[in-house]
This record gives C-alpha cells, structure tokens and sequence, in this order.
C-alpha cells in the first residue's frame, strides 16, 4: 500500500514511515552543539587564566632566597642582598629540557659580555634533587656554566614569577624592578639587548 499523496512513503504494515528527523530533534541537536560550544570557551578560558602572563615591565621582582643546589650548608642565598645593587638575571630551566641544554651557551656568552656588572642565577623549575642540578651545571656547554643554580622545592619562586615555560628569564634592575622577560630561545636571545640598555643608562 502506497502512502498518501505527498506524504511519507508507507512501511510495508502500510503505515506511514517516520521522518528521519522528527519534530523537535534539531532543536534538541542545536542545543547540544551550543552546550558543547559554550564547554569549549570556558575550558579555553580557564586554560588562558591558569597560564598567567609574565611579569609587566617596571613590576616588583618578587624577593627570591633559595638554597644552592649541591650547597651542604643549607643556608638559602638571598638573590637581591647578594647583588647589592647590580642587575640580576634569572632563569628558571630544567635539566631535561632540551632547549634548556640548547641554551647553556649563549648564557654562559652573554654573562662573559657583563662579568662582574650583572648577577646571572638559575633556578630549578622541576623540583629536582640538588645532586641532579648541580651535576647539570657541571656538565652542560663544557663547564663554562659558573653562576648559583637554587632549588625551589615548593614552586614558591616559579607561581611568583608566573612561569609556566622553560627556559624563561627575566632581567631585574638595580631598583628590583624587571625590566626584561622572555621564553624559550628568542627569551635567551634578547638578554644581550636588554642588559645593555641597563648599562647605557647607568653609564
């Protein structure tokens, strides 16, 4: 049995078959696709909040005193006291980071450039032992890394700084106010051009 003109066509009980779509079923797939829309813009948000920015320019270091990795006296070195008053550089690696290792000379060059005129320290971003990052220190670009590497055991240091990358490095003036902060290879990169800005204008 047929079914009625312009209808749907008749099953073989000669009742009319259902629409492939009945009634009601887009708006009910329009609504899942905004629902599922609406979960992907919050999780993105969540995701940019967690990821905090770097450190403004001209903010307030955060105050940094932490212990030296392979150091038995267990007394934390306060970064800003040591300098007593010359820029700092700081950054924050790990030691199975490649670019990390990538990175160990053109540090270990830009410190040679401003020897004895800017405090260079690293810290450990993965919570590592103090014999791994000591023994990362010793070992990595030939030797030629010279400067404290500190342990920050608790990621104190890190969430202060907002750092969520490595390598990432900041720049801190004689004021303790940052001046510079990077990641990864174009971070490193940028040292040379930040740290003599500082210089020039300090004479």
């Amino acid at each position: 049995m047929s079914g009625s003109p312009g209808g749907p066509p008749a099953t073989p009980t000669g009742l009319p078959r259902p629409p492939l779509w009945p009634k009601g079923q887009w708006s009910r797939l329009l609504g899942l696709f905004a629902v599922a829309v609406a979960a992907t813009v919050v999780s993105f948000a969540l995701v940019s909040h967690i990821s905090h920015p770097l450190l403004p320019g001209g903010a307030t270091a955060p105050a940094v005193k932490l212990l030296p990795a392979g150091d038995s006296s267990a007394v934390p070195l306060d970064v800003f006291a040591t300098a007593a008053g010359r820029p700092v550089v700081l950054e924050f690696f790990e030691t199975t980071c490649q670019v990390c290792q990538h990175e160990v000379r053109p540090m270990c060059d830009a410190h040679a450039r401003h020897a004895g005129r800017v405090d260079f320290y690293g810290i450990d971003a993965a919570r590592e032992s103090s014999a791994t990052v000591a023994a990362f220190g010793h070992d990595q670009a030939g030797g030629c890394q010279s400067w404290p590497l500190l342990l920050d055991p608790k990621s104190d240091v890190l969430r202060a700084y907002s750092v969520t990358v490595v390598p990432t490095v900041y720049v801190v003036d004689a004021q303790r106010h940052v001046v510079y902060s990077g990641t990864g290879e174009a971070g490193v990169a940028g040292l040379d051009q930040a740290l003599g800005l500082i210089e020039g204008a300090h004479g």
